[in-house]
């Protein structure tokens, strides 16, 4: 009885991490001034589909998506006036959309900034 339940158990784990694996992280790093803007182009989507800060950047100017024309994210950056170091943002996209609910394709986009003078 004890090894079914073991067996058992192990299965909903593995069952349950399984939809992690679907996932993906784009990392992308980046070396800019903090005088320059950065752009960065989160794909094309649906009118349901959609992507969201997950982490905002902490030393940030400007750090905000929009969508350029009906289907396009573009991700806008510019450092704080002055700051010089390490920055980054996480980005969740969603595609996939029924209509009623979120999309079910999750993936991450990680950009970190490496703002020098």
């Amino acid at each position: 009885m004890k090894k079914i339940t073991l067996i058992l158990l192990i299965g909903v784990i593995l069952l349950s991490c399984n939809k992690d694996d679907d996932e993906t992280v784009t990392e992308i790093n980046i070396d800019i001034l903090n005088t320059e803007n950065y752009e960065y182009n989160v794909g094309s989507f649906g009118i349901e589909d959609g992507a969201r800060i997950n982490i905002q950047a902490e030393h940030y100017e400007i750090s905000e998506l929009n969508r350029d024309t009906v289907s396009q994210i573009i991700y806008m950056y510019k450092p704080q006036i002055g700051y010089v170091g390490s920055d980054f943002v996480e980005i969740r996209t969603a595609r996939g959309s029924d209509g009623s609910n979120e999309g079910s394709n999750i993936d991450y986009v990680k950009i970190t900034f490496e703002v020098t003078e």
